[in-house]
Order: structure tokens, then sequence, then C-alpha cells
């Protein structure tokens, strides 16, 4: 696992691989999000970051 730094002019964004509901997110397979916002780290080409709970993990496809 790699913490990642994303500086404050670059984007990426990435898609969400599962149906998820989490403290005020509700979320569908395929939504796109922007990873940059995030704090998360890169596992195998996915991205991962806590969402809504410091104890959730959401886990999403880099896709740009």
């Amino acid at each position: 696992m790699f913490n990642i730094f994303i500086p404050d002019d670059e984007l990426i964004i990435v898609r969400a691989k599962e149906d998820f509901r989490t403290n005020g997110y509700n979320v569908k397979k395929g939504e796109l999000f922007n990873a940059s916002e995030k704090e998360g780290v890169i596992v195998n080409g996915s991205f991962a970051c806590t969402l809504g709970s410091p104890n959730f993990e959401a886990w999403f496809e880099i896709i740009a």
C-alpha cells in the first residue's frame, strides 16, 4: 500500500466498484468521484479511502 499525494492542480477521477451506504453517502456502483479531494491509498490499481466514517473504507477504480 502506498500513501499518495495529489497536487492541488491535478485531478484524479475514480468510479465506485460497488453500491454502498454510509453516514450521508448513498453511492451506486459506477458513480464517479473526484479523488483529489480525499486522502487515500492505491492498492493494485484501485483507490481506497475512508468515506463518511473513519471505520469505513470505500474502494474505487481509477479511470482518469
